[in-house]
């Protein structure tokens, strides 16, 4: 098969077309890929040791080869996850997954975009309502009035979580403010928020001089200025990593607060990491296929393309996932 090599030793990829085909354990899914989503970072993330060659594109959609009998999914089935980290990911033909990480993709959608949705969902409603303990609470009959909904900020909503933040937290009735460039704003007024800020127009910290401040913050692209949107005793939930990858295991994940001028008493924040869970990714394709929510897709790059989809993914300006198309089936 083809497939996307990552030494992480020496921080390379490359293209095999001549792989060996992955060995199906018993209980397993052997998966054929048709489409994968780039994480940015990814590349960095740790590995344990011995793992250092492996393959890339942590999330993916595609359709079931072959699956145990007794299985809650079936051959033919078209779906998709988020890897169990560290197996390999998706940037390959074929890969095999366990159930507990696979849902059924919506069937509204193209794999391409069915690849782009798993990560940043799955991180945006365990931001939403795990680490914040919102309500994820999608009957608009039961939503209070628009100028009575409990308010929440994003910052970064033009990023691949962003979005989702952003969407989940308008389809589950909460009033969204968020943060992107003036060329993204029709986007992210798309996809719910109520409120829109120019970062590029007006700095955060300058903004909330004279506007009201937020009890939750959410924050995908570096918490440095997003304190200053907090509101006295808020909380903050970032995914930006609170240091360098090579020291993980010493990570703080209970934020330092500033000690800037403009940072309200009381607030604190955290670092949080998503997981896989299927169940809860077939919850998203419920809400993909109603019409609530969609994923952004930056551009699709053939298999022969990725060190421009990778470039693209880890350059700071992608606007969605940058997704890799593995399979024309």
């Amino acid at each position: 098969m083809r497939a996307i090599i990552h030494v992480q030793s020496t921080q390379t990829l490359s293209l095999s077309n001549d792989e060996p085909l992955p060995s199906l354990p018993e209980g397993e899914y052997l998966l054929k890929n048709e489409a994968a989503g780039i994480t940015n970072g990814e590349l960095l993330w740790p590995r344990p040791p011995g793992l250092d060659r492996s393959y890339p594109c942590v999330e993916a959609a595609g359709v079931i080869i072959k699956g145990p009998s007794n299985g809650k999914f079936k051959a033919g089935d078209k779906v998709y996850h988020r890897v169990a980290y560290p197996r390999g990911g998706g940037g390959r033909e074929y890969s095999t997954v366990t159930e507990e990480v696979l849902a059924l993709r919506p069937r509204n959608v193209t794999a391409e975009e069915a690849a782009s949705i798993p990560v940043s969902a799955l991180t945006a409603w365990q931001g939403l309502f795990e680490q914040a303990g919102l309500k994820p609470n999608f009957n608009t009959a039961t939503h209070p009035p628009k100028a009575q909904r409990p308010k929440i900020f994003v910052n970064g909503a033009s990023s691949s979580a962003g979005n989702w933040f952003v969407q989940l937290a308008h389809a589950a009735g909460y009033h969204v403010a968020a943060t992107c460039s003036t060329k993204n704003i029709p986007l992210v007024r798309s996809l719910g928020a109520d409120e829109v800020v120019d970062y590029t127009a007006t700095p955060l910290k300058s903004y909330f001089t004279t506007h009201p401040k937020f009890p939750l913050v959410f924050d995908c692209i570096g918490p440095k200025t997003a304190w200053h949107a907090l509101a006295p005793h808020g909380r903050l939930y970032t995914i930006a990593p609170p240091g360098p990858f090579s020291d993980f295991a010493s990570w703080n994940w209970d934020l330092p607060v500033p000690e800037d001028e403009g940072i309200e008493e009381g607030v604190h924040g955290r670092f949080f990491l998503m997981r896989a869970d299927g169940e809860m990714l077939g919850r998203i394709t419920e809400l993909v296929e109603g019409g609530r929510c969609r994923g952004v897709v930056d551009g699709v790059w053939g298999m022969g393309e990725f060190e421009g989809a990778f470039g693209r993914a880890g350059g700071g300006r992608a606007v969605g996932r940058v997704v890799v198309r593995v399979s024309e089936e």
